[in-house]
């Protein structure tokens, strides 16, 4: 008799850890599909990752300003910032700026080997390159 019950419940141990083991492997799964690395071509990638609008704005200046097509920018990370005014802390000499911290994202982009960065405000009505370029002696000029 003893026996029977453990085998019961052996049985009823390794069906409730058969269960929680697929529910787990699953949604591991699901969560590694949508990761994104640094260097993807987060526009020519998968069209279901959200893109912050301030990215696509920066990025498009960007291009602008170097005179290459969008779709060559890469945006490598976008991180959220407090800026300490509205300025987006990049004030120049005799700039007024207003003194309210701002949220928004410091913006990593690179192109043909260089990496550039912006800072802006949450919707991008309010950007600013930060002066030079990150990985190289090349500079742009806001």
């Amino acid at each position: 008799m003893k026996f029977k019950i453990l085998f019961i419940v052996l049985l009823v141990v390794l069906g409730i850890g058969y269960v929680v083991f697929t529910v787990v492997t699953k949604s591991n799964n699901n969560d590694t599909n949508n990761t994104v690395t640094p260097g993807d071509n987060l526009q020519s990638g998968n069209p279901d990752l959200p893109i912050e609008p301030a990215a696509l704005v920066v990025r498009k200046d960007l291009a602008m300003r170097l005179g290459v097509e969008e779709k060559k920018i890469v945006i490598l990370e976008v991180a959220e910032k407090m800026w300490n005014n509205g300025c987006l802390g990049l004030e120049q000499r005799g700039e007024m700026c207003t003194e309210a911290l701002v949220s928004g994202f410091r913006v990593l982009l690179a192109v043909d080997g260089k990496q550039y960065a912006y800072r802006t405000n949450k919707d991008g009505t309010v950007f600013r390159a930060e002066p030079g370029v990150v990985k190289t002696g090349e500079v742009i000029n806001n």
